[in-house]
């Protein structure tokens, strides 16, 4: 299988809904990436990326048709993700989604939001936030890690 990455978006916005779940202000510049990703010749997700513009501004010109996110945020900004909520909801999609994700209106798939932190940086410094990932169910698996804690 060949993974590729679709750019729709990678410019520098203001959203106060997403700066607030970055414990931002709300008129922060954010830089936002946004991308359709697909496995083959079909499209199986569309990732939306929220980062702070001071700290991510370094991924403005990345090609992202064929790297990841996180890798581009480690060697461009220096900035390692290690962990933080992801949040896996299943819906079907709506119009738009079903538009972008090249499927049927009511596909089963799984919208994942994720608030990523990076060396325990606070007040949304090192966050990244995905609040619009639609997965196609059928193009998913998951395997959950267990924990003793």
């Amino acid at each position: 299988m060949k993974q590729r990455s679709e750019l729709i978006r990678c410019e520098i916005r203001v959203d106060a809904r997403i700066a607030h779940r970055l414990d931002l202000p709300g008129d922060a510049p954010l830089v936002n990436i946004e991308r359709r990703r697909f496995a083959n010749h079909d499209v199986f997700a569309v990732d939306s990326a929220w980062l702070p513009t001071d700290r991510a501004a370094g991924l403005l010109d990345v090609d992202f048709s064929n790297t990841a996110l996180y890798q581009e945020l480690t060697l461009r900004c220096g900035i390692r993700l290690h962990g933080g909520p992801e949040t896996l909801t299943a819906i079907a999609v709506n119009a738009e989604q079903a538009r972008v994700l090249e499927c049927p209106v009511g596909t089963a798939a799984f919208f994942i939001e994720r608030c990523g932190r990076a060396n325990g940086a606070s007040g949304g410094m090192a966050r990244d936030c995905r609040p619009w990932r639609p997965s196609r169910g059928n193009h998913t698996i998951l395997t959950p890690l267990m924990s003793s804690r």
